[in-house]
């Protein structure tokens, strides 16, 4: 997701009584994100999820 959208996610962050040092993942996106990432990672989603139910269709239409 983080690729897809061009984002880094988790790294470095701090909680209330301790930090943590891990990278990030996909190091090159941006880190200074808002709702609208949250709206494109929804989209992306969306769409993972009709090509995975046209998949499975597809696969019942052929086996049944």
């Amino acid at each position: 997701m983080a690729g897809a959208l061009d984002i880094a996610l988790a790294g470095p962050r701090a909680y209330a009584t301790y930090r943590v040092e891990d990278p990030f993942m996909n190091p090159g996106g941006r880190k200074d994100i808002g709702a609208g990432e949250i709206r494109r990672a929804l989209r992306v989603l969306a769409g993972a999820c009709v090509v995975e139910a046209m998949l499975v269709l597809m696969m019942a239409l052929v086996l049944f």
